[in-house]
């Protein structure tokens, strides 16, 4: 399975933690939205995965990786899609996936290989 495309939506205003929103399509047949990009105080970016509050009052993860490699890899192409956004113009950013990128994984993709235009 293959990240194919991502939409990257950066907060105009962050007003707290969150910085942006990502949607990934994998394999141009199934779409991840609200992905939260989110920054600590130190500016490191984290990851926050789509989730739902409870009954409770907690929050559950609606889809998630299954591992700390999946994670990884995920990150690497969020955070580098962000890092990419955050010099360039614009609030809206689409990246598709390079033709001949050669990756047969998810875990082996990584930022370079899409193609980061801004809307």
């Amino acid at each position: 399975m293959l990240v194919t495309s991502f939409r990257l939506k950066k907060i105009e205003n962050p007003t707290n933690r969150l910085i942006a929103r990502c949607t990934l399509t994998f394999d141009a047949m199934l779409a991840v939205s609200d992905i939260k990009i989110l920054v600590k105080e130190d500016g490191e970016y984290y990851m926050g995965m789509p989730s739902r509050k409870t009954v409770a009052g907690t929050f559950k993860d609606e889809a998630y990786p299954v591992n700390s490699d999946v994670r990884h890899a995920l990150e690497r192409i969020i955070f580098g899609a962000m890092k990419h956004a955050e010099a360039m113009e614009g609030i809206v950013f689409d990246g598709e996936i390079k033709q001949g990128h050669g990756k047969v994984s998810l875990l082996q993709q990584d930022v370079e290989d899409f193609t980061i235009e801004t809307l």
